[in-house]
């Protein structure tokens, strides 16, 4: 939107005010009320008859009410868009809360009284203040709407009885969209524009205590006799700690909010707290936004006057539990009741009664509709919009995503936290409703002012195309990184090079790959995805044709170092592509076949190297990747659209991507040269105190940078650590053994193969382990995530002991069976350790435990090929240095390196030990193509808490039950 067009715009709403009050104090003395032993029904009809006249006067077509399963009606009207446009659909209700005590009004309750600046009344603000945003928003913009609208206006949700809830699903046609506006939702402060990301669910619990079978007298039996109300109040003190932090058994109360900060004074004001009283907690967002907390609403018991000296047989008392987004409101109220019942004292008679639950839910973050709505907000207030949370539960929205998978949803409008919605004198800031001083209109700003980039954002990305160049690309990048062992005979026979060097052309690529690989995706939300994504194709073109044309070994290296940066960024920013051009099912079953061609592309590798090898050269694997990535530039061209995160900051850290190079880069130099040199040396020593320096650097810098490459806060979540570590541990034995086969299978001196045979032969292990991922999913959902990965561990190591203990005399067929129990073990521990990353954090971190997990891949992969690497060879050595033969002596190098590899993997088997409880998957066949994919990317399962369209490509589902 063009500053000409905003400012426009602005003094239109501006003309429009006087309008807009009169709109607002007409419906303010409406009671609408939908509650018949407080005030007549008839009012609430009323109601409906104003809006469908209003909404008419404005020019929606159709404008009706529709009676719901409870008994009120639903306003809904619509007025289509140019063709091809997309949908808004509007939501507000009509009804509002009663006015409590009427005494405690300043103002008339139902006479729209202007004070201080601010329009008083009931329901100013919550929700008839955002009805008169709407209304004056589509008289500023006429006939000259870029898109089509909807409304919906629902007339029971003060009550809470649910008739749209059940109305939305069975009239879905009627109300289908792109985008839903929530406008039952606020900004964090006058002037401050914000989205709600995130609504914590609720599940509440009557709980009722028995002790005695009728009340007795304290003075007789007082001491001895159970007291059920002290029983009751023992029970409830567990709840919290002495900060006030949530203490249930088995919740999960240590979740961190991300977003806009609440500042405690400010949230003091807000809250109406009394001065010297402390507030509750670690940090006011954490409390209210990110963690579950119980409150006591209501006790049952003896008022103080006309009580009697009498010990209490029965007490109970309602708690409210509400639960952030990534965990299950009903599975947390199971929780608190076991909790409840594991502390009731005195063996009491306890009974539970479970009220309603609700979902939690989470707003869309990523999408054209998002980014429209960002850019608006920008352009209306000069400012960036802030990502806020919210305690309370609209289940409506879980209703709206359920029925619209496809629909971006976002929470706004006028209840900012002056307005004091269901209390006594409530209003509204009317600079919230017109964009007036500090304030804006959120709808004119929403439908207009970023409508025409929504128009012609959406039609720009053919998701065809997306997902051709995404999984294509995905496909050749894991093709062409499992291939290349299998070549490294061929390309030292050809340059001169020895393989123990070449080593090199496969540790740089996971060096470099785990430094560029998180910063990538922040690159694209910054600069531009599509345009981040075919760099990182070109440069993958670029290190292809050098690798082809390298007359030396210094040049593949090289090629190989640039590739990692390539093929990093190619699957980061290509996921984030796929998941933004894509949404709902559609999204799922994009990134499903995305990780299915990840998972081919890996296990295809070896063989097709190999193939190669001998049809057209080592060289001829190159050339094709070339061409195959060219065609996926071309295709990015011409069907993808350019997308960016508005709402993330521009700050890079690129000082923590060098000093994530300086820790490994030395560190592997001396792995790999560390024999040679000695260990002692000034050389090896040299290198691990730089590589030391350069992780404490890192530390350090993460610690001040405003946007880390990596949140140290993550490094607390246990889960999430045993996870990342059992992450690294898979990567790097399954790649060091891989390594070690490709150049022991073609040694003249062990099984002689060629390279398509050694191709051939390491099928067992590749192919094996993408067969045995995908059923993995159903066992953990059985079994429990980490005692899925602990025993995929303990067959691993099996297998490789078993290789420990060969011999020079052993043939292929030997080889097998430990080769499949490591695919089966591999695929066992891959994909739960993987879920176990993405479900161990807040919604709003799933996309830096993902970026984690996977540069732990290319860490572990790095290091592991690395210091195999360097045991095979200086074992050879020796042995050969010992005078043995050189079948002996590969032989044992084989056998030492597989040893380590084995302690390795049992470390493995207490990593799944240390990850703890957490979140399981449902065994849906998403779940399997990311169980299939983690053997080279971590992908979202059906336990990964919802986070929208996510940028990142992860929080597509939520659900999954805890196991230990």
């Amino acid at each position: 939107m063009t500053p000409a067009t905003t400012d426009s715009l602005r003094a239109t709403v501006t003309d429009l005010m006087p309008r807009a009050k009169a709109d607002l104090s007409r419906m303010v003395s409406i009671k609408s009320v939908h509650d018949a032993k407080q005030f007549p029904p008839e009012e609430c009809q009323r109601m409906v008859d104003y809006l469908v006249g209003a909404f008419t006067e404005v020019g929606l077509q159709d404008v009706q009410g529709y009676e719901t399963p409870d008994g009120t009606q639903a306003v809904c009207g619509y007025k289509p868009g140019p063709a091809g446009s997309p949908t808004v659909l509007l939501y507000f209700h009509h009804d509002v809360q009663p006015p409590l005590d009427d005494s405690a009004w300043e103002t008339p309750v139902w006479d729209l009284t202007e004070k201080d600046g601010r329009w008083y009344g009931r329901g100013a603000a919550d929700c008839k203040g955002n009805i008169a945003v709407h209304l004056t928003a589509l008289r500023a913009l006429g006939d000259d709407l870029p898109v089509g609208v909807k409304i919906v206006g629902e007339g029971s949700e003060e009550q809470g009885t649910g008739g749209l809830e059940a109305f939305v699903p069975e009239h879905a046609d009627l109300l289908a969209a792109d985008a839903i506006l929530v406008c039952d939702a606020g900004n964090f402060a006058v002037g401050v524009p914000s989205l709600t990301s995130s609504l914590r669910g609720l599940a509440n619990v009557w709980v009722t205590v028995r002790t005695l079978s009728s009340e007795m007298h304290s003075g007789m039996f007082g001491g001895a006799a159970p007291d059920a109300l002290a029983a009751l109040i023992a029970m409830l003190a567990t709840l919290r700690d002495e900060h006030g932090n949530t203490t249930v058994k088995g919740l999960d109360a240590g979740q961190t909010w991300e977003g806009a900060a609440y500042p405690p004074q400010q949230f003091r004001k807000d809250a109406n707290v009394l001065d010297g009283v402390d507030l509750l907690g670690d940090s006011v967002g954490d409390m209210v936004w990110a963690r579950p907390t119980a409150t006591v609403l209501g006790i049952d018991c003896p008022p103080v006057v006309g009580s009697s000296a009498a010990i209490q047989a029965e007490a109970r008392a309602r708690i409210n539990l509400r639960v952030p987004p990534g965990m299950s409101a009903r599975q947390a109220q199971d929780t608190l009741i076991e909790h409840l019942t594991s502390v009731t004292p005195w063996h009491a008679q306890v009974e539970f009664v479970r009220e309603a639950d609700g979902e939690p839910f989470v707003g869309a973050l990523a999408g054209p509709g998002y980014e429209t709505m960002t850019s608006a907000m920008r352009d209306a207030y000069g400012r960036d919009p802030v990502i806020q949370g919210q305690g309370g539960s609209i289940p409506l929205c879980n209703v709206f995503a359920d029925t619209f998978p496809k629909a971006e949803i976002m929470l706004l409008g006028v209840e900012e936290p002056l307005c004091l919605i269901h209390a006594p004198n409530e209003s509204v800031d009317p600079t919230e409703i017109a964009q007036h001083g500090s304030g804006r209109s959120p709808v004119p700003a929403t439908v207009c002012g970023g409508g025409r980039e929504l128009v012609t954002a959406t039609p720009t990305t053919r998701t065809g195309g997306v997902l051709a160049a995404t999984c294509l690309s995905t496909l050749v990048v894991n093709a062409n990184t499992s291939a290349v062992s299998i070549l490294l005979p061929a390309i030292s026979e050809d340059t001169g090079m020895s393989v123990d060097t070449l080593q090199w052309a496969v540790t740089s690529y996971s060096l470099v790959g785990a430094a560029v690989i998180i910063k990538a995706g922040s690159l694209g939300d910054v600069f531009g995805r599509k345009r981040i994504f075919q760099l990182g194709l070109l440069l993958f073109v670029a290190s292809c044709v050098l690798i082809a044309l390298a007359s030396n070994g210094g040049m593949v290296i090289a090629g190989r170092m640039i590739q990692g940066a390539a093929g990093s960024t190619i699957l980061a920013c290509g996921l984030s592509l796929l998941s933004v051009a894509n949404s709902g099912e559609a999204q799922l079953r994009a990134v499903s076949l995305w990780g299915a061609a990840a998972a081919v592309g890996a296990a295809a590798g070896p063989l097709l190297g190999g193939l190669l090898v001998d049809l057209t050269g080592w060289q001829g694997l190159f050339w094709i990747d070339a061409v195959v990535a060219g065609v996926c530039i071309v295709i990015t061209a011409g069907t993808v659209s350019e997308s960016r995160d508005p709402n993330r900051p521009r700050s890079i850290d690129f000082a923590g991507t060098v000093l994530v190079a300086l820790t490994l880069a030395p560190l592997i130099l001396a792995l790999s040269a560390g024999s040679g040199w000695g260990w002692t040396s000034l050389a090896t020593q040299g290198c691990l105190a730089v590589a030391i320096g350069a992780g404490v650097g890192f530390f350090e810098v993460e610690r001040r940078v405003p946007v880390p490459l990596l949140d140290l806060a993550l490094l607390r979540n246990r889960v999430l650590v045993g996870s990342t570590v059992a992450i690294l541990i898979g990567a790097g034995t399954i790649n060091a053994l891989m390594y070690l086969l490709s150049l022991y299978f073609q040694d003249p001196a062990a099984l002689g193969f060629s390279p398509l045979q050694a191709g051939l032969a390491t099928l067992p292990a590749t192919v094996g382990l993408v067969l045995t991922a995908p059923l993995v999913p159903r066992l953990a959902k059985k079994f429990g995530g980490r005692q899925v990965v602990g025993v995929g561990f303990a067959i691993t190591a099996v297998g490789f002991a078993v290789i420990g203990f060969n011999q020079a005399d052993w043939r292929y067929g030997t080889f097998v069976l430990p080769l499949i129990a490591v695919a089966i073990g591999m695929g066992l521990s891959n994909g739960p350790a993987s879920s176990a990353a993405t479900a161990a954090v807040p919604a709003n971190q799933v996309g830096e435990a993902s970026g984690v997990s996977n540069m732990a891949r290319y860490v572990g992969a790095a290091v592991a090929t690395a210091a195999a690497a360097t045991i095979y060879s200086s074992v050879i050595a020796s042995r050969t240095a010992e005078g043995g033969s050189p079948s002996d002596a590969l032989s044992a190098g084989l056998a030492t390196a597989s040893w380590v590899l084995a302690v390795i993997s049992v470390a493995g088997v207490v990593m799944a030990v240390v990850m703890g409880r957490h979140r399981a998957v449902q065994g849906t066949l998403a779940d399997a193509a990311a169980s299939a994919a983690a053997v080279s990317h971590t992908l979202p399962t059906s336990a990964t808490p919802v986070v929208g369209a996510a940028a990142a490509g992860t929080g597509l589902h939520e659900g999954g039950s805890q196991h230990d």
